[in-house]
């Protein structure tokens, strides 16, 4: 008999192994993709054995593939059943391959199929689709060719045939999300081979899934699957909720069993399970009970696996043509890859090898927050609190373990008691004196952080510098944690010993066997949260970015250790464009004053081959000179200037006065939009104008009432400057009211700041600027979304025409109608083009005071 390392890689022949064992030796089947020389390089579990399975295994095969399954018992030879599937999957290019329980040996009832040759893009198939006459405008109504859409598509289409990576700038009106689509589905039903397409905000994903995707499938006419992938903790552990019903007297808050019977109703009726299909919203601390996690999870052990939601999900995932995703389950895939060796059973995703990442200005924030790591008071209290806390009574797994064990059942009442000691003795003490050691520990920095000064607002961010050691209260904090991190050793050996007791005690019931789950679970973020924390406090030279923050007002009880990657270009290159075959890089905002050196820089792009690199720009298709007014009022003061916050309040009034409301009002703090919404507000409600902040509710909820109100001003920061979407004259007015450094006193912005310098280079104008830019680009985007769209961009930072970086400001926006100068003739020209039929006039300016127009 064959040894199955010639037909499956042995990492792959580990997973098999170890999911037979989960699956208490039972028959299991897998999905294998093949790499190099027909060897399986990557396997997901698709079903426990069940012949109905088999034909939703087979529908989700691909040219390629290989279904592998195991023989629990005697011999490898094929039965009867096993010729009638292998026929039929052979027959469409399957594989078919069956093993024995320890996945040492192999009968290959069908070998597995050399993958047919990649099948080249026809650029005149794209262009014929998207033309005049084509699919797209015989599916829509009113169809418009864009040229820079199909240029763009065919950018999109010569990466994937040479296996390039591609920075595609492509203006707002472009038609950016179709051109990359058209190519993405026709390469993925011409190769059999998936394409992965991965957005930083839920809108994009939200439209493409709902939008433009089944226009793709009206005007193909062909069936593909398009499957949106949720993060993990967005499904309902069915187990979870298993055990909440039945024991949530130690589990469950009182104020929580009234919501737990409707999630219980819910689970009986939802296909999905996820949270967004709940039609109302649990608490935070709720639904982490309850929600899907892969360090608790049984996998083919749980009695719920026919029917997890999480699992149906993924098989859906695994058979699809085109993935929509978010930049962090990217990136979590990603990471989690990278330190598996590549093998997809580990992966959040299944295996691509081609990659769309949409928003892509926003790849390097992403990569950095990820990449980072992060330890709190209050998440290290909270993974305690799930062993055990008490409020009316003691709730929390081990107090239900302790209660389980009462009479002894699975076990001799000799064996229950002793455990039950264990429990109420050491443990429980054990985990007090680790929350005690938490809030001494956290206390301790604080302290010694609150000693080193506070930031404007009385918030804390201090950089732990390679100096920091040497300050005074240091070594306290060192001695603290260290005190702590024993605490948590000791807590966490007890618990492995606990479980590794119940493990060896063959009558122990499946009520307890999940709940030892869950103390593993928590047993492994303590030892995690233990390692980071000694990174974090250690320092070094080792590329991380290490800082204490705490927000104002909250007396030390939120305060969290930091760590980001100083860099991430490198991770990328190596992570993302040397694995994978193509990816192309995409948003209506890569370049600075046209140019893409910043971005290649920041993410990669320049360590990369030349050959192998392009980048290309498209424009967008508005009008902007007539469609676009940008006021900039200069006798004004600068922002830094004591009196800018009660100058602004009399600016924003007079701007929002003159288009009748219809604006977002974009900030760079929550503090000034506080100020200045809570100035204007009531005089805003007289004018007719209802005003709106960020933060009064959900966004989508905001953006909802926002469209329907017709006179509204939005107030709002960060979110608000990008990923919004209001077409038609709702939105008539967008407000910046200071250009959008970042905040200086941010503790990575600061190192990278201090890198560029030491290599001697300009951290200002290199980095600082712009970054700025980029969002400064994002927020103008706000305002023109179709070619009926008119509109003004009011600037109050007098910096963007009197500073020398201002040109870089400007000179990245499209040419536009800009008017500068005295406030009161900067407001006179766009109350004039407000008025109906006005067409502006460009005119050169005529002396000091005076308002500049400038094309």
């Amino acid at each position: 008999m064959p040894e199955a390392i010639n037909y499956i890689e042995p990492d792959v022949c580990e997973f098999i192994r170890r999911s037979i064992d989960e699956a208490g030796g039972n028959e299991v089947f897998f999905i294998g993709s093949c790499g190099e020389g027909r060897k399986v390089s990557s396997a997901l579990v698709m079903a426990r054995g069940d012949d109905s399975s088999v034909p939703a295994i087979a529908q989700s095969a691909a040219v390629g593939d290989v279904v592998i399954h195991n023989h629990p018992d005697g011999p490898l030879t094929p039965s009867g059943a096993d010729i009638g599937i292998a026929s039929m999957l052979g027959s469409r290019g399957v594989g078919f391959l069956i093993v024995d329980n320890k996945a040492a040996d192999v009968y290959a009832v069908v070998e597995p199929f050399t993958k047919e040759a990649l099948k080249p893009l026809d650029e005149g198939r794209i262009t014929a689709a998207l033309d005049a006459g084509g699919e797209l405008s015989r599916a829509l109504d009113g169809y418009e060719v864009r040229p820079g859409q199909i240029e763009m598509a065919l950018d999109v289409a010569r990466a994937f045939n040479g296996g390039k990576v591609a920075a595609l700038e492509a203006g707002t009106g472009v038609g950016k999300s179709m051109a990359y689509l058209v190519p993405a589905l026709l390469w993925a039903l011409a190769n059999k081979e998936r394409v992965v397409i991965s957005t930083n905000t839920i809108n994009l994903q939200e439209q493409l899934i709902n939008k433009d995707i089944p226009l793709l499938a009206r005007a193909f006419g062909c069936e593909f699957k398009a499957v949106l992938v949720k993060g993990r903790g967005n499904y309902l552990c069915l187990r979870k909720l298993d055990s909440a019903m039945s024991e949530g007297d130690f589990l469950l808050e009182d104020s929580e069993k009234a919501n737990i019977a409707a999630i219980d109703g819910w689970a009986g009726k939802t296909r999905e399970g996820s949270l967004s299909d709940l039609s109302f919203v649990p608490g935070d601390e709720l639904w982490e009970k309850l929600r899907s996690e892969s360090d608790t999870c049984l996998r083919l052990k749980c009695k719920r696996y026919a029917h997890c939601f999480f699992f149906r999900a993924r098989r859906e995932a695994a058979s699809a043509d085109l993935l929509v995703v978010n930049h962090h389950i990217l990136l979590a895939d990603i990471a989690l890859r990278s330190a598996e060796g590549g093998s997809s059973d580990t992966g959040i995703l299944p295996g691509y090898a081609r990659l769309i990442i949409d928003e892509g200005h926003n790849l390097e924030d992403g990569a950095t927050s990820y990449f980072g790591s992060r330890v709190s008071r209050l998440g290290l209290l909270k993974m305690l609190g799930r062993l055990h806390h008490k409020r009316e009574r003691d709730r929390g797994l081990l107090p239900f373990i302790a209660h389980a064990l009462k009479g002894g059942r699975g076990a001799g009442r000799t064996r229950a008691e002793a455990w039950q000691a264990l429990i109420n003795g050491r443990i429980l003490t054990e985990k007090e004196a680790a929350a005690a050691r938490v809030n001494e520990a956290f206390d301790a920095l604080y302290s010694f952080a609150d000693g080193q000064g506070k930031g404007a607002g009385g918030e804390i961010k201090l950089r732990l510098k390679p100096g920091i050691k040497k300050a005074a209260g240091w070594d306290y904090v060192e001695d603290a944690f260290g005190r702590l991190n024993l605490d948590i050793a000791k807590l966490t050996r007890s618990l492995n010993s606990l479980r590794r007791e119940f493990e060896a005690e063959e009558a122990i019931t499946d009520k307890l066997e999940s709940a030892m789950m869950e103390i593993k679970s928590v047993g492994e973020r303590l030892d995690n949260a233990a390692l980071a924390i000694e990174t974090l406090l250690k320092g070094g030279e080792d590329g991380l970015v290490r800082w204490i923050e705490a927000p104002a007002r909250k007396a030390g009880r939120v305060i969290t250790l930091c760590g980001s990657p100083l860099n991430v270009a490198t991770e990328i290159k190596e992570r993302v464009y040397d694995r994978l075959a193509t990816v192309i890089i995409t948003s209506a905002t890569l370049t600075v004053k046209r140019g893409f050196g910043f971005l290649n820089k920041r993410i990669g792009l320049d360590l990369i081959p030349k050959d192998r690199l392009v980048t290309g720009t498209l424009p967008s298709p508005f009008d902007y000179a007539r469609q676009v007014i940008i006021g900039i009022p200069t006798d004004i003061p600068e922002p830094g200037a004591r009196e800018f916050g009660s100058a602004l309040s009399g600016l924003v009034k007079e701007a929002l006065i003159i288009s009748r409301g219809r604006a977002f009002v974009l900030f760079t703090s929550f503090k000034m939009l506080n100020d200045v919404y809570k100035e204007l507000e009531p005089s805003l409600a007289l004018q007719g104008i209802r005003g709106m902040k960020q933060g009064e509710s959900p966004r989508h909820r905001l953006l909802h009432e926002f469209k329907a109100e017709r006179s509204a001003a939005l107030f709002g920061t960060d979110s608000f400057w990008e990923g919004v979407d209001v077409m038609g004259d709702a939105l008539s007015n967008v407000i910046i009211t200071k250009l959008p450094f970042s905040v200086p006193d941010d503790p990575v912005i600061e190192a990278r700041q201090e890198e560029i310098e030491a290599a001697g280079g300009n951290p200002f104008m290199e980095y600082i600027v712009p970054q700025a830019v980029i969002r400064f680009r994002q927020g103008f985007g706000r305002l023109i979304r179709s070619k009926t769209d008119r509109g003004c961009i009011m600037v109050f930072d007098r910096r963007v025409v009197e500073k020398n970086y201002g040109r870089e400001f400007l000179g990245s926006l499209p040419e536009g109608h800009i008017v500068k100068g005295a406030q009161a003739e900067v407001f006179k020209q766009v109350r004039e083009f407000f008025e109906p039929g006005h067409e502006p006039k460009i005119q050169k300016a005529a002396g000091k005071g005076k308002a500049k127009v400038l094309k």
